[in-house]
């Protein structure tokens, strides 16, 4: 902006002008185009300012026209955000999952947002969702990609899609580590009503240890890999669970889930078949031995051939 100065003051300038325009830091004279000390400026402003009469301001319409469209953009953002937070919101609600993973997730979608993403409403809805599981993996909560899909009525496919945007565009991986895994162990155990919840998380979270020694999570999806763990864990407490059961609480394929209990239970297999009673073991009777082989698997491990 340029701003013109006119007082009633003797002249500032040596000419005789009480004129003065301020533009960009620099005070010159109206009549002359002398460049004024900052010094002079200063004392008029300071000293004598209650002697200034008018005070005129020169707008420029293309700088007026550039600031309301300035305002128009973060009023248009700031609205948007807010609808984000209550959007993040009723997920949240719908997921059960506390207000610090909504806040978590809100950052997330903020970086996102703030380097221009657009789309339909289902694309944002994604974006949400994506959001969502990456924060409650932060957080500990044990939350999985198909359950966050069918809570929010999204497809599995592109929510995964989606996730590996924000994790590429944030730097942020989804953690997969113990902690994830009893969170996971134990709201099935919640939900499938088991007593013995303790025994169960730390068998389940042992035999995920153990697969990931054996490269059976290797390229694969992490809660088939929990639920299998989950129903050896039950069994060796003699809880008879439907691999169905899990599935639909997971939304996850109950055919992949058999499968990674073979995978598992060949490894464990392998490795016991070696010990003196070891052709005692088969794989329908391998849950009465599995305790054994929980707890000294440190030692039969790095000797098994």
């Amino acid at each position: 902006l340029n701003r013109r100065w006119v007082s009633a003051m003797p002249p500032t300038c040596e000419c005789g002008s009480t004129e003065v325009e301020v533009q960009r830091g620099a005070h010159t004279c109206l009549r002359c185009g002398t460049v004024l000390p900052d010094s002079e400026l200063q004392l008029y402003r300071s000293d004598d300012y209650q002697a200034v009469k008018k005070v005129q301001v020169n707008r420029n319409d293309f700088q007026m026209a550039r600031l309301r469209a300035i305002n128009v953009k973060a009023m248009t953002m700031r609205l948007r955000l807010e609808r984000w937070k209550l959007a993040l919101s009723k997920l949240c609600g719908q997921l059960k999952l506390q207000d610090a993973i909504r806040d978590s997730a809100f950052r997330l979608v903020q970086h996102r947002v703030s380097n221009g993403f657009r789309g339909s409403k289902e694309r944002h809805k994604l974006l949400g969702c994506a959001c969502l599981v990456v924060a409650a993996s932060k957080h500990h909560v044990g939350v999985t990609l198909e359950e966050v899909a069918l809570r929010c009525d999204v497809k599995a496919n592109l929510l995964q899609k989606m996730i590996w945007k924000v994790c590429k565009e944030t730097g942020v991986r989804i953690s997969r580590n113990e902690e994830n895994a009893e969170a996971l162990l134990n709201r099935l155990c919640k939900h499938l009503n088991i007593n013995q919840t303790g025994g169960v998380c730390a068998y389940g979270c042992k035999l995920v240890s153990i697969a990931g020694q054996a490269w059976v999570c290797t390229g694969r999806k992490w809660s088939f890999i929990i639920a299998a763990a989950f129903l050896l864990a039950a069994e060796a407490f003699f809880y008879l669970i439907e691999v169905e059961d899990v599935a639909r609480f997971l939304n996850i394929g109950a055919a992949t889930i058999a499968l990674r209990i073979k995978e598992i239970k060949d490894v464990l297999l392998s490795v016991m078949q070696h010990l003196p009673w070891g052709h005692m073991i088969e794989l329908s009777n391998l849950h009465v031995y599995l305790p054994f082989a929980l707890e000294h698997w440190d030692v039969l491990y790095p000797v098994a051939p």
